[in-house]
């Protein structure tokens, strides 16, 4: 049975980060991507989506392939949101026991092709994950409202920088 506090605690164990208030596009980066993967299916629940961000390893890096974005609440950098056309898949289909489900998700992460940027050449793409939960489970880092929790604000010399960069 899906668990909102188990989710949110998985969430938490990785490091991912959803981006607005529920949980899609959460975003996990590459070194732990495959346990969360795994934990996630483990406890049932149903990746429906892959999208794409770049990961940009400080605030003053500029993004090569994305657009705007999201400021990590864990890492020095930004998150710049990749939108790919129709001809690439977004959505996908699991179907089968645990190893089939991961095996697929992991097949459709690695048939990513962005301008000739692969998963696999091309270490600043890292994937967003669409989770299919209630519409009212609000992610761990937002408040009753769906705004982020000011101990994950961010400060640059400027002062409180936003959520978005």
């Amino acid at each position: 049975m899906r668990n909102k506090n188990v989710l949110d605690s998985i969430i938490s164990k990785y490091k991912a980060q959803p981006i607005g208030s529920g949980y899609k596009d959460i975003i996990v980066k590459r070194e732990y991507m495959k346990n969360f993967i795994m934990d996630i299916l483990y406890e049932e629940f149903n990746i429906y989506a892959i999208g794409w961000f770049e990961y940009c390893k400080t605030l003053d890096t500029e993004n090569q392939l994305g657009m705007g974005g999201s400021l990590s609440i864990f890492y020095e950098g930004w998150f710049s949101e990749i939108c790919f056309t129709d001809d690439f898949p977004f959505r996908i289909n699991l179907t089968g026991n645990i190893t089939e489900k991961y095996n697929t998700v992991m097949d459709h992460i690695k048939s990513i092709n962005f301008h000739g940027n692969t998963f696999e050449n091309t270490e600043i793409l890292i994937p967003a994950f669409y989770l299919d939960v209630p519409d009212d489970w609000y992610n761990i880092y937002v408040d009753e409202n769906g705004y982020l929790n000011s101990e994950y604000h961010r400060e640059n010399k400027n002062g409180v920088r936003p959520y978005f960069a």
